[in-house]
């Protein structure tokens, strides 16, 4: 039994991420597997930190997209929003995608391989900010989440709540975010997310990487 334990554990070790085995102490080199292990579960519990992320689907795949991902084990968010059109044939509701193109993900980055998103079925990439792949506000999840119906996630939203939810980012860090129920146009939904990633991202780099941007304008 005792012979098992220690050849799963030393299996465990070999599979650990290497981002984990760099961040393991040097006075653990050559000690038994038992004893990397439970330093190894010790530092993963420490680095448990999961984000969320934006891809960047290809053309109309983001339902593709999303089944795929699911199937790998993440978790994602496809907001929806649905709209009352008037045409020619009358009043019609059609549920569209709220940032055409673009879909949310779920991930630890110290446990996850975010490289393989990009393989995925229907995934373009995950949108980056140099290097990095961009991190989505917490703010802005938590109210995509609320305004979501909890059956189907689709967004409905009246003239007056629209108005609401601009009104409750407006004077916050967020304010591009505001805008984002206020249109029509999809595209520019989209050019909205992105200047509001720019600036989260920007304000969360480390503080020598300001620094150096700074000293660079």
């Amino acid at each position: 039994m005792a012979r098992e334990k220690c050849t799963l554990e030393s299996r465990l070790v070999s599979q650990a991420p290497p981002v984990f085995l760099r961040k393991l102490p040097p006075s653990l080199e050559g000690r038994p597997s038992e004893q990397r292990w439970f330093a190894l579960a010790r530092l993963q519990e420490r680095t448990a930190i999961v984000k969320w992320y934006v891809v960047n689907t290809r053309p109309r795949e983001e339902t593709r997209a999303v089944e795929h991902l699911t199937r790998e084990g993440y978790q994602c968010l496809y907001p929806r929003i649905r709209r009352t059109l008037r045409t020619t044939k009358g009043v019609v509701d059609r549920v569209e995608s709220l940032f055409p193109n673009y879909l949310f993900l779920h991930a630890n980055p110290m446990t996850d391989n975010l490289a393989r998103v990009r393989s995925t079925r229907g995934v373009r990439n995950l949108v980056r900010f140099g290097l990095e792949p961009a991190e989505v506000p917490p703010d802005v999840i938590g109210e995509l989440q609320f305004l979501g119906d909890k059956q189907s996630g689709v967004i409905k939203l009246t003239g007056a709540a629209r108005q609401a939810v601009a009104a409750k980012f407006a004077d916050s860090a967020l304010v591009d975010f505001s805008g984002v129920f206020l249109t029509s146009d999809g595209s520019e939904r989209v050019i909205l997310l992105m200047r509001v990633l720019g600036e989260y991202n920007k304000v969360n780099l480390p503080e020598d990487q300001l620094e150096g941007s700074q000293a660079a304008a």
